[in-house]
């Protein structure tokens, strides 16, 4: 897909669910979600990059979601709220580590 032509097409606050670990995307997933874009993103934790996990703002492991389990994914970063007021700002919590193994 063509982040830059649906990026034109829907002004933000949207969302984008990428299923990716590639490093490659963190630096266009960071700014989008800098421009208040709520980046959401599936990935194999062991996999995925460091650089893409903090460029989301929501992450879940791929393995989990696509097997039904796990689907309320783990807060990696809050999303900025632009110039106008968003949901954001309701949804503000703790945030978690993408990487950390449930016990």
């Amino acid at each position: 897909m063509d982040f830059t032509y649906w990026v034109s097409q829907n002004p933000p606050p949207a969302h984008i669910f990428l299923i990716s670990g590639d490093r490659d995307f963190a630096r266009v997933l960071h700014r989008l979600r800098m421009s208040n874009y709520n980046m959401l993103l599936a990935g194999v934790p062991s996999e995925a990059s460091a650089a893409i996990c903090s460029s989301s703002s929501i992450m879940w492991n791929w393995s989990e979601l696509a097997g039904g389990q796990n689907l309320s994914g783990r807060h990696c970063n809050q999303p900025p709220d632009g110039a106008l007021y968003y949901w954001y700002v309701q949804c503000r919590g703790n945030l978690e580590d993408p990487f950390e193994v449930p016990a």
